[in-house]
């Protein structure tokens, strides 16, 4: 998950407007299927963005 819509620095940049109107917020890949990161679910996956989130949190509250 990266949660924003720039290249989160382990693949090349991805040319994303983050001004377009209706974007998905920001990006989640299934990366065994889409190794290419060519398919975006973050707006498919709520529930898997909003869990992932939530682990983020977790690691950044305990300072690491």
């Amino acid at each position: 998950m990266i949660p924003h819509r720039r290249s989160g620095g382990f693949t090349f940049p991805k040319e994303l407007d983050p001004a377009k109107v209706g974007g998905p917020e920001g990006q989640l890949y299934h990366l065994e299927d889409d190794p290419s990161e060519t398919r975006n679910l973050w707006d498919e996956e709520p529930e898997v963005v909003e869990e992932l989130r939530g682990m983020l949190q977790a690691v950044q509250d305990a300072g690491h």
